[in-house]
């Protein structure tokens, strides 16, 4: 059975709040299922959808040193998102990568 691994990213330049972007063709990723989370950066990172301009938090969770990336894996079928799938970070030196499908 083939599998396609792919990924979405957020990289933030003056604001530490954006939606993920597709790997393969920058657009916003909505409505998935995320099966991994790399991290980079110190204190709290959260990843919400949003629907109907409510959103709500899916995934949270808190980095404590600079020298640590957070790694998750969600087993089987991961933590589904509707609507826009939106990271807040710690700070703007932070980075977040997912692996969904």
């Amino acid at each position: 059975m083939a599998t396609n691994i792919n990924y979405a990213f957020v990289s933030f330049v003056s604001t530490v709040g954006g939606p993920l972007l597709k790997v393969e063709n920058d657009a916003t990723l909505t409505d998935t299922r995320i099966h991994g989370v790399h991290a980079t950066g110190v204190g709290t990172f959260t990843i919400n959808d949003v629907v109907d301009g409510t959103s709500t938090t899916k995934i949270k969770f808190v980095n404590t040193t600079a020298n640590d990336a957070a790694q998750i894996y969600i087993e089987d079928f991961g933590v589904r998102f509707d609507g826009i799938v939106n990271v807040s970070v710690p700070t703007t030196a932070s980075t977040v990568a997912v692996q969904y499908g």
